[in-house]
């Protein structure tokens, strides 16, 4: 039975949220209460740090696409792939490219529990070392059987699933509240460089080696960054012991500021919350563009290389200098909107909340209308659609 103090269940999440957000901007840009700001030598290190992390996670993602993918290239003259090897049919290849989001999508919720128990940064390197060693082991597999490559890529899926969960809570540790978009986009574009850099790389790879090679080096790569992650980063400035001492405290006292706030909302149970949330549009709309936003990337970045060679008609040599493109504009549009979200916050230009709404507008709208377009332009047009289009994509890390 509920006590007396205990919230109703008509509890509104979207108010409390913004009434939080208002009091939290307030206090951090009122002038009396000022924390005197402190370069970001140490913060932006991690960040680069878990964004560099984030960039051979996508080399895991984008190699099997590349490695697999041979009923259209086989026939002008490339190395064998592992479709023209095996006999895959088009319908097992996107069986094994699909494997993968099995696993992710099956661990993002227990990905949370993970995070609260153990830390960000031990399941960040578990993740990547668990990742790797499925990738490494994708070619053995392959060769024994089509069920065995399918189960690899499912594994890898499933070590994949915490690496943006536990990668958004280091910026959490380490972000004071008025920089978290800038952090957050730079960490999340490690996702959009590694796109850009894997294609050409997985596709030189097996060029000049095979389709096995991809797997070794992205595999290799994952062991690497995970060590050199797990010797020089830190899950927080607090248990850090390579930051300044005035770096520490700016960003804990930045933190303490917004924390005070929020002391009110301590008192809402876990199970009001949470049904608060079923019940919140705004938590239905986020998620819906949230699919909306991850469906048209994962489909251009899985797609886009047979689009142009079968219906735009461009050579595979065209098509290698041609895919990346879109990722290397995301990348900057990415890294970009997350200092001019900051800015428009800190500015006071507008409120959090329009700021988020206007990222979330820019990411959405624009990529849709340039999508449907460059089915009714001609090539060379199209082409400049479809870079303009995933770059748009980059404004959506600063609209969560």
């Amino acid at each position: 039975t509920a006590s007396a103090s205990s919230p109703p269940l008509s509890y509104n999440l979207s108010s409390l949220r913004q009434e939080l957000e208002a009091d939290d901007l307030s206090t951090l840009l009122s002038g009396n209460e000022a924390v005197a700001e402190v370069p970001p030598r140490r913060r932006q290190e991690i960040c680069w740090m878990t964004s560099a992390c984030l960039v051979v996670v996508y080399v895991q993602r984008v190699a099997p696409a590349v490695a697999a993918e041979g009923s259209s290239s086989a026939s002008i003259g490339l190395p064998a792939t592992m479709m023209s090897e095996f006999g895959w049919t088009s319908l097992e290849q996107g069986i094994l490219l699909g494997a993968f989001f099995t696993g992710y999508m099956v661990c993002q919720l227990p990905s949370s529990a993970m995070i609260q128990r153990w830390g960000a940064k031990p399941v960040l390197v578990a993740g990547l070392l668990w990742s790797s060693l499925f990738s490494l082991l994708t070619p053995l597999a392959a060769e024994r059987s089509f069920p065995l490559a399918v189960a690899c890529r499912v594994m890898v899926g499933l070590g994949q699933g915490p690496e943006f969960p536990a990668s958004s809570q280091i910026v959490r540790n380490w972000a004071p509240p008025l920089e978290t978009s800038r952090w957050i986009s730079i960490v999340c574009s490690g996702g959009y460089f590694g796109a850009f850099v894997s294609l050409p790389v997985c596709a030189a790879l097996l060029e000049r080696c095979s389709w096995r090679s991809i797997f070794y080096v992205a595999g290799s790569l994952g062991f690497l960054f995970a060590a050199w992650y797990a010797q020089l980063a830190a899950e927080s400035p607090e248990v850090d012991d390579r930051i300044s001492p005035e770096e520490c405290e700016f960003i804990v006292a930045s933190k303490a500021k917004v924390s005070v706030t929020r002391e009110e909302s301590q008192d809402v149970s876990t199970s009001v919350v949470l049904r608060a949330m079923l019940k919140s549009p705004a938590v239905w709309a986020q998620l819906v563009a949230s699919f909306g936003n991850n469906l048209g990337f994962y489909m251009l970045l899985g797609e886009m290389p047979t689009f142009l060679h079968t219906v735009l008609g461009f050579s595979q040599e065209t098509i290698d200098l041609l895919a990346p493109l879109p990722y290397a504009l995301m990348w900057l549009v990415t890294v970009g909107a997350g200092y001019l979200a900051d800015w428009l916050v800190r500015s006071q230009t507008f409120e959090l909340l329009t700021v988020r709404k206007f990222c979330l507008v820019m990411a959405e709208l624009p990529t849709a209308c340039l999508l449907l377009g460059s089915a009714y332009v001609p090539c060379s047009l199209a082409i400049t659609f479809l870079v303009l289009a995933v770059g748009c994509n980059g404004f959506y890390n600063c609209s969560l």
